[in-house]
């Protein structure tokens, strides 16, 4: 088993200077040692090669991969270092780029696990109204990022369309003037889809997310619909859609319904079964989200929640099909492991807000509150709707 991870720089050991360990962290991993540093670099040494580089005595082909990975203290370049530490910290200067748009709090499904504490799709005072998403629109234009995503969530956000559409073309006439690299995403559950909006999402190129949450037992019984059946109306749409990009001649890997899972007790036991849902569907990836204490979830946690202990197999349980998949040729990833690998293994930050360091609230992201509340990120609008403004920034009207 892996032991806690260490930092050490061996400071006070005299030892040959071109032997001598640069600042490293290391933990043991599957009979190894596991060495990396602040800017990407890594290696796996044996026991005896780790002990032998910390009594400085290791030579031969160890310790250049030690020195290749900047971890031989005469082989550090401070300079390329920091560079490649600014590579991967970028983001920091760029100013907020993903604009959480909640047009709505009405939703027309009964989600188990809402995060987003919705509203009875007959309420009303719950949906954003053109003025108020005029005013966010001009703080959003405000910040300095060369990339602007505007994301639409609720609730449902296609309650409000109309408003959808205000800000989508709203959004397209002040970038004329800024200049900014544009785009738009729809997070919706697909029951209020029809033909006149998808010609629109067609038209601007908006990318949709929608949930699904396992095969259709699974789903339906997370996500109920007095209406009909969800799982069946998801579906349908997710291939409608993606149908109507290839009619269009766009690249299916570029242009496709994503999907998102929500994780409760129930779906703990069907690992493999929800992976095949998504592969059965066409999908390329999955989240495999723990459930978060937001919202209704959090209100019911002792029928749907679950502590880590037992969500770990679970993940282990479909990881493992995922990459026995992948070595029959089928296309699946895990997105939370694709993350993670990028960032040990690469100079680029994928840049997921949720798992930045420092965190991306205020910095990469901004939500916007159907009532013109501007929050550094949808969890702490979320935490406003339970009762805790601790992370309220301001109203829009009096911000721009």
């Amino acid at each position: 088993m892996a032991t806690r991870s260490r930092r050490s720089s061996r400071v006070g050991h005299v030892k040959p200077a071109a032997r001598e360990p640069a600042p490293h962290r290391y933990r043991a991993v599957g009979g190894q040692w596991l060495v990396t540093n602040d800017v990407g670099g890594y290696v796996f040494l044996t026991a005896s090669e780790f002990e032998a580089w910390h009594a400085g005595q290791l030579e031969g082909a160890a310790l250049e991969r030690l020195r290749q990975a900047g971890l031989v203290g005469t082989a550090y370049e401070v300079d390329a270092a920091a560079a490649r530490l600014c590579r991967r910290k970028e983001y920091l200067s760029a100013g907020p780029y993903l604009h959480i748009f909640v047009v709505s709090l009405r939703c027309n499904q009964h989600c188990s696990y809402c995060h987003a504490s919705r509203a009875s799709i007959k309420s009303t005072g719950h949906d954003m109204s053109p003025d108020v998403a005029d005013r966010c629109l001009d703080l959003a234009f405000c910040s300095p990022s060369p990339h602007i995503n505007i994301e639409f969530q609720g609730g449902e956000p296609l309650v409000n369309w109309d408003v959808v559409r205000h800000i989508v073309e709203g959004a397209v006439r002040r970038n004329r003037e800024a200049r900014r690299e544009l785009s738009f995403s729809l997070v919706t559950n697909l029951s209020l889809m029809d033909e006149a909006k998808l010609e629109f999402i067609l038209e601007r190129g908006i990318q949709v997310c929608t949930s699904l949450d396992g095969p259709e037992p699974l789903h339906n019984r997370n996500r109920k619909w007095s209406e009909g059946n969800a799982h069946a109306a998801t579906v349908e749409w997710m291939k409608r859609i993606n149908d109507a990009y290839v009619d269009r001649g766009l690249d299916p890997n570029l242009y496709h319904v994503e999907a998102l899972l929500t994780v409760t007790r129930a779906s703990l036991k069907y690992p493999v079964e929800i992976v095949d849902e998504y592969v059965r569907q066409g999908l390329k990836g999955l989240f495999l989200r723990p459930l978060n204490p937001f919202g209704f979830a959090a209100r019911i946690d002792e029928k749907i929640g679950y502590p880590a202990r037992e969500f770990m197999p679970f993940y282990r349980q479909a990881l493992d099909h995922i990459l026995d998949l992948n070595r029959q040729g089928v296309e699946i990833m895990e997105r939370w492991a694709t993350i993670f690998l990028a960032k040990i293994l690469t100079d680029q930050d994928p840049n997921y807000v949720d798992i930045r360091s420092p965190c991306g609230a205020g910095i990469g992201q901004v939500a916007y509150n159907y009532d013109g509340r501007v929050f550094p990120c949808d969890e702490a609008r979320m935490l406003h709707q339970m009762g805790d403004s601790a992370y309220l920034i301001g109203i829009a009207s009096e911000l721009t």
